[in-house]
């Protein structure tokens, strides 16, 4: 079962979704611009320690979906259990290194159209976009 923590709040209204406007990865820092349904648009910026990521299609992360714990209104989760990191095992093991530290934190950004996990120890900045 996922556990998370609600990290970002942007609007009181449970019915709010967000969509992924951009994303890119530069120089080692990922960035996702996330617009509301008020066309603001808030950036979230991982810019150290980035291990790895993810942008997949909202539809083929059911499983994160069907957990519940993302019908809110925040634009960052915190996956503490049941993510990436700990829950989802692929034959080859393919984040053995990543699993046999305990240094890592798993982040989602989850949004109606994409939406991105990503494995970093720092936590990512969020601010909104002037005019954007």
């Amino acid at each position: 079962m996922i556990e998370c923590i609600p990290i970002t709040e942007v609007q009181s209204d449970p019915a709010y979704e967000t969509d992924t406007r951009s994303f890119s990865y530069s120089d080692g820092a990922l960035f996702i611009d996330i617009e509301t349904a008020e066309n603001e648009v808030h950036r979230v910026t991982f810019g150290e320690q980035i291990w790895a990521f993810r942008y997949m299609e909202e539809g083929d992360l059911t499983y994160y979906w069907q957990s519940g714990k993302f019908d809110g209104n925040f634009l960052v989760y915190e996956i503490t259990a049941g993510g990436w990191l700990s829950k989802e095992q692929s034959p080859i093991d393919i984040l053995g290194v990543a699993r046999a530290g305990n240094w890592l934190r798993e982040w989602f950004v989850p949004t109606r159209n994409f939406s991105v996990t990503v494995l970093s120890n720092s936590q990512p900045i969020i601010e909104r976009v002037p005019n954007a």
